[in-house]
């Protein structure tokens, strides 16, 4: 209830709440089958207070325990996002890279893609940026509106790197 209070209305104090009843009920029941769910709530709720090491803790120790859990995907997404968050985009890129070789969801794989374009071009690495923005729209079209930030960045990184033709036809899509 709190969890849910708390994301509703973003106060940390509810999140607080949320956090300690979801580690007494990890103490009290160890062995039940919401540990994996729960150390995911746990992990969303650090990571929503920008407390993104024990977010990273709470992600890893479940989505290691637990790796055949359906919330397992899920964790690794947060702690792919944590790196990103703390700037260790080797690690980002290198989780969503897993994550598109493991799981045969084409929505997992397409997802990765664009936000390894994302990490590239908060690096500043325009042309990498483009060539992973461009696979994924090569291979799912239909979803760029998924993704609106592709086309902008794409358009912004042709501008970045001089290349200004194309950088005006990306601004025109």
């Amino acid at each position: 209830i709190f969890f849910s209070m708390g994301k509703r209305i973003k106060s940390k104090n509810y999140f607080d709440k949320a956090i300690s009843y979801y580690k007494e009920a990890l103490r009290k029941y160890p062995a039940s089958d919401f540990v994996p769910q729960t150390l995911m709530f746990i992990g969303v709720a650090y990571f929503t207070k920008h407390l993104y090491y024990e977010a990273l803790g709470s992600f890893e120790i479940g989505a290691d325990k637990y790796p055949d859990n359906k919330y397992t995907l899920l964790m690794r997404l947060g702690a792919a996002e944590v790196y990103y968050k703390l700037k260790d985009y080797k690690t980002a890129i290198k989780i969503l890279q897993l994550l598109k070789r493991e799981y045969t969801d084409p929505e997992v794989a397409r997802d990765a893609i664009f936000r390894i374009g994302d990490i590239y071009y908060e690096q500043k690495k325009y042309e990498e940026a483009i060539t992973k923005y461009i696979d994924a729209m090569e291979v799912w079209p239909e979803d760029i509106d998924l993704y609106p930030n592709a086309l902008f960045n794409i358009a912004e990184s042709y501008f970045q790197l001089k290349k200004y033709k194309k950088s005006l036809k990306g601004y025109e899509n």
